[in-house]
């Protein structure tokens, strides 16, 4: 295990939501090989699972529901501009709910569009279509991070992520934003109030992309999740904000609208997909709201994180902690031959493994992944920060190797630093 040494990493490609993306990844979906996480994380895409996975974050709404409901009253919100703004005006023809929708984003995050985005409403034929117009593309990354997941014990050896994630993309996006080419497209012609809840979501990724560019990459996977939970914690907590103001008519129908968009048969292929991946796919849709309600984001805060976003999972996961107290320790990757895809598993994918109480020492990791006479392998040289974090993170892999022969670790720690380990094929 090599520490603080230069890491001499190729370029990975990780994507982020907002659609900065690799060179295979469709308009506007982000497939995040970021910290192992190859995953539909659609770029503000409000996703069916998250019907069922949803935190309560009813305080990250509350700002700004009473900022939208000053508005409604005829009031000004308050402003993080010096003067007043003016919305931007609704184009001729455009329908009244996207018109709606607009209005509250812009009055929610305190400023206008530069200009109205053109949103695109296509039946589902048509979707799916833009939806995986270059999905075959991404056969390699995929393969890689199946390796990963496949080595790690969260995914069963049989599993073909490829065509999973194929079948999952057809139910379970229900819009997308690509800020690579501005199109805004949602799933369904009838703008039901469900359907206006994830038009709200994907507007505020276009407002978003307007002021501060979502359109880019970050080679390192913990960084690309620090810029996925902000982007998508942004959009989630505005779009709950609009469906906290609505009436209790109306939020009946909303829940009738949201459970009229998914089959019996849609939920079962949601609900068959590895629910370690599921999990490890909503955590930007719901620890990134809990981090802004934690620091009680205002508006400038979220357009000070969207410009910088936080560099580790772990700043996200423990808001109260800052990185500046708290920095990540750079960790070379494992020297083993035949890589063929190396990065970081970050505390979220560790809290995955292991649970929240071994991973909450993480302060800096390194993986690599080959295959080795038809099996996925992985090593992992993970830092913590305390001998009692060292302890707890060591009797979670001792009964990670009893679960498979083939599993190895070693525990290291002299006076500077505590670290573990691990290898398996």
């Amino acid at each position: 295990m090599d520490i603080d040494g230069p890491q001499n990493r190729p370029p990975h490609n990780s994507t982020t939501p907002g659609g900065a993306k690799g060179p295979w990844v469709p308009d506007g979906v982000v497939i995040g090989i970021a910290i192992l996480m190859a995953v539909t994380m659609v770029a503000g895409a409000v996703i069916g699972i998250t019907w069922y996975q949803r935190r309560d974050t009813d305080d990250a709404a509350s700002q700004p529901v009473e900022q939208a409901e000053q508005e409604a009253d005829g009031s000004d919100p308050t402003t993080s501009q010096p003067n007043d703004f003016e919305l931007v005006e609704c184009p001729a023809g455009t329908e009244e709910a996207i018109c709606e929708a607009a209005a509250f984003v812009q009055n929610v995050r305190q400023r206008p569009f530069k200009t109205f985005p053109e949103v695109e409403l296509l039946e589902s034929a048509a979707f799916n279509e833009a939806l995986l117009e270059d999905y075959d593309e991404g056969r390699e990354d995929i393969e890689h991070a199946e390796l990963a997941f496949k080595a790690l014990g969260m995914i069963e050896p049989e599993v073909d992520l490829f065509d999973e994630f194929r079948n999952v993309l057809s139910v379970n996006v229900v819009g997308f934003y690509d800020p690579e080419t501005s199109r805004l497209v949602v799933r369904g012609e009838d703008l039901n109030l469900y359907v206006r809840s994830v038009l709200v979501h994907e507007l505020v990724h276009a407002f978003d992309d307007q002021w501060f560019d979502l359109d880019r990459d970050y080679d390192d996977d913990e960084q690309a999740y620090g810029f996925a939970a902000i982007a998508e914690g942004n959009a989630t907590r505005v779009d709950q904000a609009w469906e906290a103001q609505l009436s209790d008519d109306d939020r009946a129908q909303f829940e009738r609208d949201r459970a009229s968009s998914f089959s019996l048969e849609d939920l079962q292929r949601l609900q068959s997909f590895p629910r370690a991946i599921i999990e490890l796919q909503t955590s930007p849709y719901t620890d990134g709201p809990n981090f802004l309600n934690a620091i009680s984001a205002t508006e400038a805060d979220i357009d000070s994180l969207l410009t910088e976003p936080p560099v580790t999972s772990e700043r996200i996961l423990h808001p109260e902690i800052s990185e500046q107290q708290d920095p990540q320790v750079t960790v070379d990757p494992p020297d083993r031959p035949n890589v063929v895809d190396d990065g970081k598993l970050g505390e979220v994918v560790i809290r995955q493994l292991f649970g929240a109480e071994p991973a909450a020492g993480w302060e800096g990791d390194s993986y690599v992944v080959w295959s080795q006479e038809g099996k996925a392998c992985i090593a992992a040289d993970i830092l913590v920060e305390t001998e009692q974090d060292l302890n707890e993170l060591t009797a979670a892999l001792e009964n990670w190797k009893a679960e498979q022969p083939g599993r190895s670790s070693v525990t290291l720690s002299d006076s500077d630093t505590f670290g573990v380990s691990f290898t398996n094929c």
